[in-house]
């Protein structure tokens, strides 16, 4: 599980897959899965989607990058997903926690 962590902390900026999270750990898709699954009670990209939230929560009240930027550089690629994902996860969309103003969940 440690090596899994380990590998989404590394490349979480990247266009990742179970596939690669798995090999990490050496292990099949259906065992990670049961290992994110028993350890986390999540799933492995619906963890590396929360992982990616939290860095764009920081980065948004932390720094002056414009919102594309920084859904970008977590992984969540270009166009309107990132928003969506933030505002579902957060109730706020990302607009609203820039400028060093937390005011969502992933910062409470």
């Amino acid at each position: 599980m440690r090596q899994m962590l380990s590998f989404i902390d590394d490349h979480y900026q990247e266009r990742l897959n179970l596939t690669e999270i798995a090999h990490a750990a050496h292990v099949g898709r259906s065992e990670c899965s049961r290992c994110f699954q028993k350890t986390l009670a999540t799933l492995p990209m619906r963890y590396l989607q929360e992982y990616r939230l939290e860095k764009a929560a920081k980065l948004l009240t932390t720094t002056p990058l414009p919102i594309s930027v920084i859904a970008n550089q977590v992984g969540f690629g270009a166009g309107p997903f990132f928003s969506q994902c933030f505002k579902r996860r957060t109730g706020v969309p990302p607009a609203s926690t820039e400028s060093g103003v937390p005011k969502c969940k992933l910062l409470r």
